[in-house]
């Protein structure tokens, strides 16, 4: 007789934290999403008759938790009495004397790996063990100095947080000889499950993508455990939660004289990479451009049907060798900002070719309002 075992994954949670955005009603409805994923995830943990959450670091972020934030986690777990849910605490929630794991805040069905060494804990009835770690402290270091080969129990499981330069190679996780590597890290964006020897590893990625740079929708990992064989089959599968695809892309506006162009090669963009409504997008300008090409501050509030777009210039306007002999007030500012302009800074390139845009725009009369 077969049975199947589900697991879902999930981390880089972050409740309560604030989002970063231009604008403060963004920022709130990024919090909103965050909350609405973690409701769907309990109503699919239920509906589903998931076996086992793990939650593997990055739940909240301890210098913006309150109390609210602690009944948010506490409800979740509640929500599904006849789950179990494994919590390793990670950077932002790493695990002390004062962490809210610390306390029998959380019901009875929940797991919380306290230490900083990677420890064991048995689901018999499963045939399942699960090891994991502990942040104890923001500047925690991974290490693994045993191995889980040899477990007495069908499938094995290893969980944790690494984050930033924190990462151990995926050797060294194979080495460890457990069946599956559950991870999370708030700069890691969910990629795939890969393969190191007999281990696949996966991080969870964000339930929520709160930045432009995932090029991502939240969501988890579903995995299915099932055995009638042998040896048990493991089966992969990304599950959405997100409302909002958060992209980031570069448009090269090169040789374009008109805002018109402009706009059009970025509504060109958007309709052959098939954005939408549930889109957020930051574009970036690349190429050089005649210096007379003023692009506005996120022109002007233009969304192109998007949830939310921002835009950052970053084109380089073309020196005019002309004007560097200009002795009126036009030359004198093509002189004073052409060094800058042709350096290696992108960012001081940038800010020296708004200048310089906004510098003719003024000297020609022209309005510099959304400059």
């Amino acid at each position: 007789m077969s049975m199947e075992i589900r697991i879902l994954h999930c981390g880089d949670i972050l409740l309560d934290s604030p989002i970063p955005s231009p604008l403060p009603e963004q920022s709130e409805a990024g919090r909103r999403e965050v909350r609405e994923a973690l409701r769907k995830i309990g109503d699919y943990v239920v509906k589903e008759q998931i076996h086992l959450v793990i939650l593997s670091g990055n739940l909240f972020d301890r210098r913006y938790a309150t109390f609210r934030t602690a009944e948010t986690l506490a409800g979740l777990i509640a929500s599904a009495p006849g789950t179990r849910f494994v919590i390793t605490p990670g950077h932002y929630d790493y695990f002390d004397a004062d962490s809210i794991y610390a306390g029998e805040f959380l019901p009875s069905n929940t797991v919380i790996f306290r230490a900083s060494m990677p420890a064991r804990v048995a689901f018999p009835e499963w045939e399942l063990a699960v090891y994991g770690w502990a942040y104890n402290s923001p500047e925690h270091r991974v290490i693994l100095p045993m191995l889980a080969e040899g477990d007495d129990l069908l499938t094995t499981v290893l969980c944790g947080c690494c984050e930033g330069d924190n990462v151990l190679p995926d050797s060294e996780f194979a080495s460890f000889g457990t069946d599956l590597v559950l991870l999370s890290g708030s700069d890691k964006p969910y990629a795939g499950f890969h393969t190191a020897g007999q281990t696949q590893i996966a991080y969870s990625g964000a339930v929520a993508c709160m930045h432009y740079e995932d090029n991502a929708i939240g969501g988890a990992n579903l995995i299915r455990v099932v055995r009638g064989g042998m040896k048990p089959e493991i089966y992969t599968e990304r599950l959405t939660f997100g409302e909002v695809f958060r992209a980031d892309e570069k448009v090269d506006i090169t040789g374009l004289s008109t805002l018109q162009e402009v706009t059009g090669r970025i509504r060109e963009m958007i309709a052959a990479r098939g954005f939408g409504k549930n889109t957020a997008l930051r574009v970036t300008l690349t190429g050089t451009v005649s210096p007379q090409l003023a692009v506005p501050r996120n022109l002007m509030g233009e969304t192109f049907g998007l949830v939310a777009f921002e835009l950052r210039d970053e084109s380089v306007p073309v020196i005019d060798p002309m004007m560097l002999r200009d002795m009126s007030a036009r030359g004198e500012l093509y002189r004073m900002l052409a060094p800058r302009i042709a350096g290696q800074d992108a960012r001081d390139r940038a800010e020296a070719a708004r200048t310089l845009r906004i510098g003719l725009a003024a000297l020609e009369g022209r309005d510099i309002t959304h400059l």
